[in-house]
């Protein structure tokens, strides 16, 4: 897939930013509002990597929203661990979520930027039943959609995080109709920011790719600014000393 892609760098990190349709101007991210769902088991979301998006907001009179992604986690679980150890994942997963929303809360006392954080189970009870149902019917089909779901579980990195590719799909069918709703009711025109690149799936969702399958989705896409994706990464300190040193 080609993207229109826009690179653009501060002292604290490295942004590259995409759309699948249409095109992108630096202007585009001026004053923009940022979204950053934080998933539970990676650990690329570190203090220093939250401070540097806070930052950048900052630099380029911004505003973002925070949202802990628990809940494909907890679902996931519940459907493929045994049901003796369910209460002992979910403590684990309960734990390394008020781990996630301390770093938020900490970094945003540090950094003076309009941010905020909401419940992803806030978010995932506004989502319309339409769109669960056209998901899970296309999936159920097994049709292009359904390979296009399958194929992503077949990456190494996934499978790290969540462990088997039957749990991944039972992650993902359960975490897309929130992103979907997020996308392209609740925050449409948003900048979706993440260290590392976008869902291909939520990519050829965003190019409109599954218009037979997915009719409902597909319009609404259509219907609303194009996804906008920045992958962000952390300078390293070293990096950022020459870096501040060449300006001096």
């Amino acid at each position: 897939m080609r993207f229109k892609t826009l690179a653009w760098d501060s002292s604290h990190a490295t942004w590259l930013v995409e759309r699948a349709r249409g095109s992108i101007h630096p202007a585009d991210l001026y004053s923009a509002r940022f979204f950053v769902g934080i998933s539970l088991k990676n650990a690329s979301f570190s203090n220093r990597w939250i401070e540097a998006v806070l930052r950048d907001v900052v630099r380029l009179m911004g505003s973002v929203t925070f949202s802990i992604v628990d809940g494909p986690y907890f679902t996931s679980a519940y459907h493929e661990v045994p049901a003796s150890e369910y209460e002992a994942v979910r403590t684990r997963l309960e734990r390394i979520r008020g781990q996630a929303y301390a770093r938020v809360s900490a970094s945003r006392r540090l950094v003076a930027c309009r941010s905020d954080i909401v419940d992803w189970s806030e978010l995932a009870s506004c989502v319309g039943p339409e769109i669960v149902g056209e998901i899970k019917s296309a999936f159920s089909r097994r049709g292009r959609f359904y390979k296009a779901v399958v194929a992503q579980t077949e990456s190494a990195k996934v499978m790290r995080m969540v462990g088997s590719p039957e749990s991944y799909c039972s992650f993902l069918l359960n975490e897309l109709p929130t992103l979907i709703h997020i996308y392209y009711r609740l925050y449409p025109g948003w900048i979706d920011v993440y260290p590392g690149p976008s869902s291909p799936l939520v990519w050829e969702i965003d190019a409109l790719r599954f218009r037979k399958e997915l009719p409902l989705i597909t319009a609404m896409a259509e219907a609303n600014p194009p996804l906008t994706h920045a992958e962000v990464e952390v300078v390293r300190r070293r990096t950022r000393d020459r870096v501040a040193a060449g300006r001096r």
